[in-house]
């Protein structure tokens, strides 16, 4: 692998998948296949089935030992086991035991692409935090990963503007208007002339305020 860095690029994201968190996933998930009646097991059969260099499977172990994630017992018969469950052990911890969160080369330039490698490694922090060990252990990994949603899919929807009282929403009203007409029976004719020849209704308030006619004295 090549180690040039590219300009605005950078290496790693905030949660490093580097070799030495490859190599504690893949002795743990071996931890987890003996299970918890397994009994201890020594870092030479850990490094036997995983094609591993002891001397660095030391190294790991010390780390995870001191995050909890592992137990471990000295002398004949000794080695070392699960602490919590692996249901309980999630491949971020596992990460995060072996190597300390740094940030990416190139995410503090001040340039508007630093959000973009901060929220790279969220989403790299996210999914690992999602997975457990026993999953990784039993084949139940493949299909996990989903594509973000879209900002117009999570953002609210804009409430619908507001309508003068007694008033319909033009496309509500365009839509109503045509069926109500054609619903709506035509008045018969005798019935209009009367209504065109009956005087405009006329309000309390009008009629109090019309001025009364003076009738003249005897």
């Amino acid at each position: 692998m090549s180690h040039t860095a590219r300009v605005g690029l950078p290496a790693e994201p905030d949660m490093r998948l580097s070799t030495r968190s490859r190599y504690a996933v893949l002795a743990l998930v071996e931890l987890a296949r003996r299970g918890p009646d397994g009994g201890l097991i020594t870092l030479g059969e850990i490094a036997a089935a995983q094609m591993l260099s002891v001397a660095y499977l030391e190294q790991l172990f010390g780390r995870l030992r001191r995050a909890g994630l592992v137990e471990s017992a000295r002398g004949p018969g000794g080695g070392y086991r699960l602490g919590p469950p692996a249901e309980r052990i999630t491949i971020a911890q596992v990460v995060e035991a072996v190597d300390e969160p740094m940030p990416p080369e190139g995410s503090d330039t001040g340039g508007p692409a630093d959000a973009l490698w901060a929220e790279l490694g969220e989403q790299i922090r996210l999914f690992l935090s999602a997975v457990t060990l026993a999953e990784v252990a039993a084949g139940r990994v493949a299909g996990r990963a989903r594509a973000p949603a879209a900002p117009d899919e999570t953002a609210p929807a804009q409430a619908a503007a507001p309508t003068p009282h007694g008033a319909a929403a033009p496309a509500a009203a365009a839509r109503a208007t045509p069926a109500a007409t054609a619903r709506a029976p035509a008045p018969p004719a005798h019935a209009a002339r009367q209504a065109a020849a009956a005087p405009p209704e006329r309000s309390p308030g009008a009629l109090a305020a019309e001025p009364v006619p003076h009738r003249a004295l005897p």
